[in-house]
């Protein structure tokens, strides 16, 4: 798949202290941190199509203050 045909993916930060570990194209590992309201764009790279579930898994007691995700 061209570069110009792979979709993004994005992360919307809503917390203090969310952070992405990210590799870009030829280069090393590191870790992105992002603060409430950034909006950070990114490209999954695969050399063959790759289907993929994102979820979210809330332990016993949890207090989440997030209105997107509460804790069931």
């Amino acid at each position: 798949m061209a570069d110009a045909d792979r979709p993004l993916s994005t992360i919307y930060a809503l917390e203090h202290g969310t952070r992405l570990r990210i590799r870009p194209l030829g280069g090393e590992w590191r870790v992105v941190q992002l603060n409430p309201g950034d909006l950070l764009v990114f490209r999954m790279g695969y050399a063959k199509p790759n289907l993929r579930v994102h979820a979210y898994i809330y332990k016993p007691g949890c207090k989440s203050a997030s209105a997107l995700h509460p804790c069931p």
